[in-house]
């Protein structure tokens, strides 16, 4: 009896696990204007990867985030790996006027990191929708347009 009980226990909290994760899987991430750790999966969709200013080791990309819940969000990504910190700030554009413009946070930024601004989570549907985004990233002092992200949306 005691067995069965734990057996039945044991599958109903991975039943919770396995419901929990898809939930969470299918949410947009929240917006924000200060830099995070990235963590990249198959729902992104990066533009090229290009040089930030005439020092090596600065990159920056901007990538379109969608799920199958038929949301989108912009997000930049900056890469340090110069050897020292620099100072960083960046904006994203509106994106097909489906996504709105974002401003991120100036911060220090050290060297050995990548971290991500995220723009805000919207509703862009399920039928093919066509979706670019492009951001302007300054480092100490130098500005750059980073290449265009596109991204046709199916769910």
């Amino acid at each position: 009896m005691r067995d069965s009980l734990r057996r039945m226990l044991r599958g109903a909290s991975i039943l919770v696990a396995l419901v929990a994760s898809l939930l969470v899987g299918t949410q947009p991430a929240f917006a924000s204007a200060n830099w995070q750790e990235v963590k990249t999966n198959s729902n992104w969709h990066c533009g090229d990867t290009e040089s930030v200013g005439a020092e090596r080791g600065f990159k920056a990309q901007t990538c379109i985030v969608a799920n199958s819940s038929g949301y989108a969000q912009q997000v930049v990504v900056v890469s340090n790996f110069s050897g020292y910190a620099v100072w960083l700030d960046a904006s994203i554009t509106e994106l097909n006027k489906k996504l709105p413009a974002h401003n991120c946070n100036g911060t220090t930024f050290q060297s050995g990191f990548q971290r991500a601004c995220l723009g805000q989570s919207v509703y862009v549907g399920c039928n093919g929708t066509n979706l670019y985004s492009w951001s302007n990233v300054e480092i100490s002092g130098y500005t750059k347009q980073t290449a265009e992200a596109v991204h046709r949306h199916y769910c």
